[in-house]
């Protein structure tokens, strides 16, 4: 059978296969610009952060510094200022003042980088109630043209309290109120840097500054020691006593840096209670009288040289012991309270004699938790304690943070001093208490910057911000909410690189250090 034949009128060669492929092309960007419009809309949006109200968490406009004293690297607030001008920055671990002005003694260029960008899904809440301590992008109540992320710490029904720097909650027909906890995750991202011991500054150390970790004294002998220039505690395990070694908040003012650097006596200085200090806000004015922290962690790479023994971790909150046992031949670990007698919970851990473990301790939100290589130890029974009431005014704790040993050797390095966000209840004075009730559809908002967060703290503080035509209420209905926090995935790029101590022009080199999920 033959084929029917179809004519086709003259033209080009081309003609059609150029028609054809224009066609397509403006269908394909059709289309995608229509995929882009319903994923932005529907499934997720990458926003900038502009403000440092979520710092450390999410960092807004900001200068990236390295302590010239101590080599701690911490940023710095730019976003409240004109122009990103900022004329100082306090380091965190070793609080030298440094000059950030144009005119600083070093010349430096002190460049101003943008916030973190990053990605927000907006199809989750379509498919599930936001969850406590979830980073969340929603309308500002008071101009719905202006979106603000902060972390959910309250949810509909409940009424927050804020009290003594923690969270609690009263849940609907509950008659009191309980403390809040985080999750171990959380408060891995949450911790706030109170010491470096690999952070030591040179000039403090010439000048007779005391270390902050000072040995107990051990009449036997063969305590522990300081040794690589201060940066490692270390002990021969040959003590026939309990050993121990302890951290004393030993901050240098302002005055004693210029002491220091002029050359002249220093005197003895004396050991402070740990406070909110946060050095991403050092270069703002902050009047207020600081609070006490009490909510601690110290973690350490600890380098264990003996078979048997005991390695001890201790935390001080208002004048009381909460301890971890590591027996180091079994691995097997206690917790411990001074005065309670029945708190004794049990777990079995991968320390076993000879080797090196990455370990963390912490005291926070009434829970101890123990933590090693980043994953938290379950323990064969409760780890949180109820709320212990002391007698009249509570004192610093001058020497909070212990590691003790008992017939071990051992080596602790990269040691750290941490501590917890402690919430204001207005956000700049520690009055109180504060409560805060929430109706069905409503959450409660609040910053982990809390010295210079505007949350639901303060709204309702001022009946006249721009666009609002009523008083705005502290809490955020559930239809101004956008999305969820997901991804950081592009913080401020580098300029350059260092190798081996060279810096190396490299433009848009990424950060990525600071690129992960958003916790």
């Amino acid at each position: 059978m033959r084929e029917k034949m179809t004519s086709t009128p003259p033209s080009s060669p081309a003609a059609a296969p150029y028609s054809s492929a224009l066609r397509e092309t403006v269908e394909a960007v059709v289309i995608a610009l229509m995929l882009a419009f319903v994923f932005r809309t529907f499934a997720a949006e990458n926003f900038v952060i502009p403000t440092g109200s979520m710092a450390p968490t999410l960092m807004g406009d900001h200068k990236d510094l390295v302590c010239p004293q101590c080599g701690c690297p911490y940023q710095v607030s730019a976003s409240r200022r004109p122009g990103g001008e900022v004329d100082h920055g306090i380091c965190p671990n070793c609080r030298y003042q440094a000059d950030l002005s144009s005119k600083n003694p070093l010349g430096k260029n002190y460049k101003t980088y943008s916030g973190d960008r990053i990605l927000v899904g907006k199809f989750l809440y379509q498919l599930q109630d936001p969850e406590r301590w979830d980073l969340v992008v929603f309308h500002f109540p008071g101009d719905a043209k202006v979106n603000y992320i902060k972390r959910v710490v309250g949810l509909p029904g409940e009424t927050i309290w804020l009290k003594d720097g923690d969270l609690y909650v009263r849940k609907p027909g509950a008659n009191e109120f309980t403390i809040v906890r985080k999750p171990p995750r959380k408060l891995l991202a949450m911790l706030q840097l109170v010491y470096d011991n690999d952070c030591q500054s040179a000039a403090l150390n010439r000048a007779g500054w005391p270390s902050r970790w000072q040995p107990e004294p051990n009449p036997l002998g063969d305590g522990w020691q300081l040794a690589d220039e201060n940066r490692a505690l270390t002990t021969s395990g040959q003590s026939r006593r309990d050993a121990w070694i302890r951290y004393h908040h030993y901050r240098p003012t302002y005055e004693q840096w210029r002491q220091v650097l002029d050359g002249l006596p220093i005197g003895q200085p004396e050991a402070t209670h740990i406070d909110d200090f946060t050095a991403y806000n050092s270069g703002e004015e902050m009047d207020r009288q600081p609070p006490d922290i009490r909510d601690l962690a110290v973690a350490c790479s600890l380098e264990v040289q003996s078979d048997a023994g005991e390695a001890v971790f201790d935390l001080i909150k208002d004048g009381r012991h909460f301890k971890c046992h590591i027996d180091l031949a079994s691995g097997r670990a206690v917790l411990s309270i001074d005065g309670v007698p029945d708190f004794h919970p049990v777990a079995e851990t991968r320390i076993h004699g000879r080797g090196t473990y990455e370990v963390m301790f912490s005291n926070v939100d009434r829970q101890l938790l123990f933590w090693i290589d980043r994953q938290v130890v379950p323990f064969d029974a409760d780890t949180t304690y109820p709320e212990f009431h002391t007698q009249g005014a509570r004192l610093p704790d001058l020497s909070p943070v212990g590691i003790g040993a008992r017939g071990a050797a051992l080596t602790a390095r990269h040691v750290r001093v941490l501590r917890d966000i402690y919430y204001r209840p207005d956000g700049m004075t520690a009055a109180g208490p504060f409560t805060f009730p929430l109706a069905a559809d409503q959450f409660f908002m609040l910053g982990d910057n809390s010295d210079c967060s505007k949350d639901g703290r303060k709204w309702s503080d001022d009946p006249a911000y721009p666009g609002a035509s009523y008083r705005l209420e502290y809490f955020v209905r559930r239809d101004l909410l956008i999305g969820k926090a997901i991804f950081i995935y592009w913080p401020h790029s580098w300029d350059q690189v260092t190798l081996f101590g060279v810096e190396i022009p490299f433009p848009f080199f990424p950060n990525f250090r600071r690129m992960g999920f958003s916790r």
